[in-house]
C-alpha cells in the first residue's frame, strides 16, 4: 500500500495531470511521471527531495527518475538527475 501513497504524494506535489508508475512496489529502482507535455525539472527535483524526506525507507533505492512526454516524434523519455 506504501507505493500507492507514493503515487498519491508525486502526483499531489507535481500534478493532477501526471501519472506516476514505480517499476517495483516493494523496492522501486525507478520512477517515470508521465504528462502529456513537458515537465519542468526543477519541479520533479524539488518533488523527489520532499518524497525521500517522507519516504525515506521506501526511496532508498530509487535510482533513477524519468520523465515521459509526447514530443513532436513521439513518446520521449528523459531522466533527470537528482542529488
Amino acid at each position: 500500500m506504501t507505493h500507492l501513497r507514493m503515487i498519491d504524494r508525486l502526483t499531489s506535489l507535481i500534478g493532477s495531470d501526471v501519472a506516476v508508475t514505480f517499476d517495483d512496489q516493494e523496492a522501486p529502482t525507478s520512477v517515470v511521471i508521465y504528462r502529456h507535455d513537458p515537465i519542468a525539472e526543477p519541479l520533479v527535483r524539488s518533488a523527489i527531495v520532499r518524497m525521500r524526506e517522507e519516504f525515506p525507507e521506501e526511496m532508498k533505492s530509487l535510482s533513477a527518475v524519468l520523465v515521459a512526454f509526447e514530443d513532436a516524434l513521439g513518446p520521449t523519455r528523459r531522466r533527470v538527475v537528482v542529488d
